[in-house]
């Protein structure tokens, strides 16, 4: 072979392997990264165990120390940093391996902080826990001993020494040593003392991941801290799954540390978010007396309570129409708004055809057309002011106000009907408010 041509074979050569080499590298890197997704969103027979935190390193690591010391089942351990300042994110890559962290900018609040650590979480179950909390011996085998014992328990929690509601009981120790001493006494498998309640605190909070499909995220409608946990259990109440306090579990709460911190602004938040968990589920007694009823023991999740005709929003800014339980996404959604929900409620309702924006123009101005006989999914009132949604040949009643400007159902047409014309109609499950996501990625 002539030298020239065998040098630019060989420089052929070597730009054919580089480049061979390249792509080769490129794909095995992609199907690596790929492979990695994958595995990162399958779950771990274990408990995700998330810690949001503000400011407390000290009260941190006592907490992580303890949840090392006397945690012996798999676990992961998934801390959420509201921007603190204190050095804490350093602090725990320091000291502890293994810790998967989430650094935000700024406080988020507690909803917005459990929903990214729920996001990340691998677990089959899931437990919220305070950062300003000591775990003791046999802590979380006695929780999951007793959420596993009945598939009626959705929410279980400990008994502690700084809480409100059941959940609190009398101690005498005076130190953190004096304090393990007494939750031996505590910590013994008991099932006896389970006790069903009305209210389960999100200091130490447990539950399977087939709960969190069913129930979604927590709701971001709340600021900063406080009643999303009365909120998340009075969703899983609806669902006609229990809250259970597991008398032989022991935990140490110093007490609403990252709360205190917030100082003077913390009454006026406290206020804020009672007044909206009010208005989320006024006559909620005969909102779970009447969805006991009609669901006669069927498994429901929290999308089988909302309600049809509706444009809802993804993550990713899609719009979807969504009738009769399933979803159909907007192919031209310009000029179109949707109640924003997370994709575990979307991925509650069946994926349909994608449907055009004049379709559904066209669906909504039929919903709107005064006089018009009721028809499927038009909003009718009875004489007493009360609104429903007809559903085949039934009603589904809008729990309340708030749950009507929820999704944006306010200043729809609503058809007046007679007592008379209502017994014609059958009855099913009411609607209920959906709730509130801010957070992009959800």
């Amino acid at each position: 072979m002539p030298r020239v041509i065998s040098r630019y074979y060989r420089l052929g050569f070597r730009d054919g392997s580089r480049r061979g080499y390249a792509a080769g590298f490129a794909d095995s890197l992609e199907a690596g990264r790929q492979a990695g997704k994958n595995a990162f969103h399958m779950p771990f027979e274990g408990t995700s165990i998330i810690i949001p935190t503000y400011n407390q390193r000290k009260y941190l690591m006592e907490c992580i120390s303890s949840i090392r010391k006397y945690t012996r089942i798999p676990y992961e351990l998934i801390v959420i940093d509201n921007g603190s300042t204190d050095g804490t994110v350093e602090k725990l890559r320091a000291k502890f391996d293994g810790i998967r962290i989430r650094r935000n900018t700024e406080n988020l609040g507690f909803a917005k902080a459990v929903n990214q650590g729920l996001m990340m979480a691998r677990g089959t179950t899931l437990l919220l826990l305070n950062n300003d909390t000591v775990v003791t011996k046999n802590w979380l085998e006695n929780l999951l001993a007793c959420l596993r014992s009945n598939p009626d328990f959705g929410l279980v929690g400990p008994v502690s020494n700084r809480i409100g509601g059941e959940q609190r009981i009398k101690t005498s120790y005076r130190s953190i040593q004096q304090m393990k001493v007494f939750a031996r006494s505590i910590n013994r498998r008991s099932p006896e003392r389970w006790k069903r309640a009305e209210r389960v605190m999100g200091f130490c909070l447990l539950f399977t991941r087939d709960m969190f499909r069913k129930l979604g995220y927590f709701d971001e409608g709340f600021n900063i801290g406080n009643c999303e946990d009365t909120d998340y259990g009075m969703r899983a109440r609806l669902l006609g799954s229990e809250l259970v306090i597991a008398g032989d579990t022991f935990v140490h709460h110093y007490g609403s540390v990252s709360i205190r911190a917030i100082g003077k602004i913390f009454a006026g938040i406290y206020a804020e978010n009672k007044r909206y968990l009010s208005a989320k589920w006024e006559g909620y007694s005969m909102l779970k007396e009447e969805i006991s009823r009609l669901a006669q023991g069927t498994s429901l999740t929290t999308a089988n309570l909302y309600p049809s005709h509706v444009t809802v929003k993804g993550a990713d800014g899609s719009i979807y129409w969504i009738e009769d339980e399933i979803r159909h996404r907007i192919e031209t959604a310009d000029g179109f708004d949707g109640v924003r929900l997370s994709v575990v409620d979307l991925r509650s309702w069946t994926e349909g055809a994608d449907i055009s924006g004049a379709d559904v123009r066209n669906r909504l101005d039929l919903l709107n057309q005064p006089g018009a006989s009721p028809s499927m999914g038009t909003l009718v009132q009875t004489p007493d002011g009360q609104v429903y949604q007809v559903h085949n040949r039934g009603l589904r009643r809008l729990a309340n106000w708030k749950t009507m400007e929820s999704w944006h159902m306010v200043e729809r047409i609503q058809v007046p009907i007679s007592w008379e014309e209502k017994a014609g109609f059958g009855e099913f499950l009411p609607i209920v408010s959906p709730p509130m996501i801010h957070s992009l990625e959800l």
